[in-house]
Order: structure tokens, then sequence, then C-alpha cells
């Protein structure tokens, strides 16, 4: 056996371990069944805070849709909510520091509703003392939680709530959240 040969034989093993690295190591998915349903959803709200609370809590359903994965096998969830809030300050101070907390809740047979995330969204609404009129904002909104579901629940309700608001001063605004709540399963 000459040097060159044995040079071809080395290359050829070397290149059948580096392949069965691969396939061993890079596994690829086999792709599933895939899965997505939205809904349109809507709060509209005023909101009148006085000391010396300054919070409160408004279990205030935006939007909710049920899916049926029975047709998949334990899926991947992936859940969004994309949306604008919309605020108007009746208070004539020159800013209000908000913090409001949206919660999304999973309702599935035999089961009782249980809240899965939790999202915490600050605000500044400012108006000026030299302007005596209402303030107005638009702020978007975009909230995303994702579950591999080990209870693989095959129907389910989603609800995306906003369930607190809470400010630094009192204050007297009107919300309005319109947006999306989709959920993409892939199994």
């Amino acid at each position: 056996m000459n040097s060159e040969s044995k040079y071809s034989y080395n290359e050829e093993n070397f290149q059948n371990k580096k392949q069965d690295i691969y396939d061993n190591h890079c596994s690829h998915s086999i792709p599933g069944e895939v899965f997505l349903k939205c809904s349109n959803g809507i709060l509209t709200r005023s909101i009148n805070l006085i000391s010396p609370t300054f919070s409160q809590v408004l279990d205030a359903n935006i939007a909710n849709l049920t899916i049926d994965t029975s047709h998949l096998r334990c899926p991947t969830i992936l859940i969004s909510f994309d949306g604008i809030l919309d605020i108007t300050n009746n208070n004539l101070d020159n800013s209000i520091q908000s913090a409001f907390t949206f919660t999304l809740f999973k309702i599935c047979k035999f089961k009782l509703r249980e809240a899965i995330s939790t999202f915490n969204y600050n605000v500044t609404a400012f108006s000026s003392p030299l302007l005596p009129v209402i303030s107005q904002s638009s702020r978007t909104l975009c909230f995303q939680y994702s579950a591999c579901d080990d209870q693989c629940d095959d129907c389910c309700t989603y609800i995306f709530e906003l369930t607190s608001f809470t400010t630094t001063v009192d204050t007297d605004i009107n919300i309005n959240i319109t947006g999306k709540l989709c959920v993409l399963a892939v199994g």
C-alpha cells in the first residue's frame, strides 16, 4: 500500500466519522402540524383613582379565544397580544406615573381558571398646566408567552385581561385598548 492510498483511506474514514457526528448531533426536526388562531379584542374603561390607595383591581377582559389542539401531540404553544393603549388624561398635573398589570389566564376542560403569565407596563402621561386641555397619548402593547405544555390539554380558552391599574396621584383617565390575541400551536 503506497502512502497515497493510505491517505485516501484515512480521508474516507474522516468523512464517514464526520457524517456520523453530524447525523447524531444535528438531528433535523420532522415538520409537524401548525395551528394558528387569532381573536380581536377591545377594552374601553374610565378609571378614577383618589387617595389613599391610588390602585384599582379591574379584571377587565380584553380578548379571549378557544383552541382545540387534540389533533396535535403535546404541542408547543406561543401566545401573543399586539395592540394599542390609548390614554386620555383628564388630570391637569404635569405628569402621571401609571402602572398597568395584564394577566394571561388559561381554562382547560375539567380545570379551574389559572393565571399563566403576568405583564407589567409602566406609562408616564403628560399634560401641561399652561394649556388646560385633556392630554392624549398612544402606546404600543406587545406581550408574548410560550409554553411546552406538559399536560397536553386538548381544548383550552386563553383570556387576556387588564387586572389592575396603579398611579402616583389622584387621577381621572380614560383608557382604550384594541388589539389581537393570537395562539400558535406546533405539534
